[in-house]
C-alpha cells in the first residue's frame, strides 16, 4: 500500500483544489487526500473566513468579529472562495427585464416599495437577533413622509418572497425577483455569528440600492457610500435610509445603486469568482456587465 500511495503521489500531473463552502470558521478539508497525492498537488479554498463575530446585547447590534487564522494547507496558504452572484436567479432578472422590454433592472421605475428586507422572523434569536431587529426598525420606519412627497408615505416590505431555507438557497423563485424589482431599496442582514452571505450578491442583482450590515471584508471593488451603504448601528439604518428616500437624493442613490449592480455583474459571477481562485483573477468578460447580465450558463 505504501509503495502504491509513493507511486501515486509522483505521477499525479494535476493540481486539485478543494472547496469547504460552509458558513461558519472551521476547516474542513481532505486531509487524507494530502496523504495520497502529497501536499504539492493539493490547494484548499474556503467561503467563510471571518471569526468572532456574535450578538452584543449591550450594543443591541452584532460585534463585526476579524479574519480565521491564516495557515499553510497543502501546497500554499488558504485561498478565498467568496460568495458570487448566483447565475439561476440572474437568468431569471434577466428574463423578467426583457419581459418588459427593458435592457438592465436599473431602468424598472419602483413606485411600489421604498425599502424592503427579505427575512421572516424567526424563534432562533442566537442566530437572527439582527435580522429580526431590522424587521422592527422598517416598520418604524413604514408610513414616514417628506416635505417632497406628503402624500406618498414610505412603503416597506419585511418578511419572505419566494420559498426558505434549502429550497430558497437552491431554487430560484420568480416571487422573490419580482419583489425585489419593486424596492428602490433592499436591506441585507447576515447572521448573527456568520460573516458573508448569498443574500448580498443577490440584492445586488436586483438594481436596487444596497443597504447592508458591516462584514469583515467586502466583496471586490465595493466601497461603502460609493456602490453599497453600510449600517452600523439601528440608528445608522434609520438615518441612511431617510437620507436615500429622500426624493432630494434620488439621483445619489441611483449612482450608488448602479455601481453596485455594475460591479456585481461585472466581477462577481460564479465564473469571476472560480477564475480568481484557480487562475489569480477573473478572466470571462471582466468589467463588462451587460456581457455578463447577457450570459445565462447556469453553472
Amino acid at each position: 500500500m505504501a509503495k502504491q500511495t509513493l507511486q501515486l503521489k509522483n505521477n499525479v500531473p494535476w493540481h486539485i483544489l478543494a472547496v469547504d463552502y460552509g458558513d461558519n470558521n472551521e476547516l474542513h478539508h481532505c486531509s487524507g487526500l494530502i496523504d495520497i497525492i502529497g501536499t504539492k498537488h493539493y490547494r484548499f479554498a474556503k467561503r467563510s473566513i471571518g471569526r468572532g463575530r456574535e450578538w452584543v446585547e449591550s450594543n443591541h447590534f452584532p460585534s463585526r468579529g476579524g479574519f480565521i487564522q491564516q495557515q499553510q494547507i497543502g501546497s500554499g496558504p488558504i485561498l478565498h472562495i467568496p460568495y458570487s452572484a448566483r447565475s439561476d436567479l440572474s437568468t431569471l432578472f434577466y428574463q423578467e427585464v426583457i419581459s418588459r422590454g427593458f435592457k438592465t433592472p436599473l431602468q424598472i421605475a419602483r413606485t411600489e416599495l421604498d425599502v424592503a428586507h427579505f427575512s421572516a422572523r424567526t424563534p432562533k434569536p442566537y442566530f437572527d437577533n439582527l435580522r429580526n431587529s431590522v424587521n422592527v426598525a422598517l416598520q418604524f420606519l413604514s408610513g414616514q413622509t417628506f416635505a417632497e412627497r406628503p402624500h406618498d408615505p414610505v412603503k416597506v416590505f419585511t418578511g419572505l418572497a419566494g420559498s426558505a431555507m434549502k429550497r430558497g438557497r437552491n431554487q430560484a423563485n420568480q416571487e422573490y425577483v419580482t419583489k425585489m424589482l419593486q424596492a428602490k431599496i433592499v436591506v441585507v442582514a447576515q447572521r448573527d455569528a456568520w460573516s458573508g452571505h448569498y443574500r448580498l450578491t443577490e440584492a445586488l442583482l436586483s438594481g436596487a440600492l444596497i443597504v447592508a450590515d458591516e462584514t469583515v471584508v467586502l466583496p471586490r471593488g465595493f466601497r461603502d457610500g460609493e456602490s453599497i451603504v453600510i449600517f452600523t448601528s439601528f440608528g445608522d439604518l434609520r438615518e441612511k435610509l431617510l437620507y436615500f428616500l429622500d426624493p432630494a437624493n434620488e439621483e445619489e442613490r441611483f449612482a450608488v445603486a448602479q455601481r453596485g449592480w455594475e460591479i456585481n455583474q461585472g466581477y462577481h459571477r460564479s465564473w469571476h469568482v472560480m477564475e480568481a481562485t484557480v487562475y489569480g483573477r477573473p478572466q470571462t468578460y471582466v468589467g463588462d456587465p451587460i456581457a455578463n447580465f447577457n450570459s445565462h450558463t447556469t453553472t
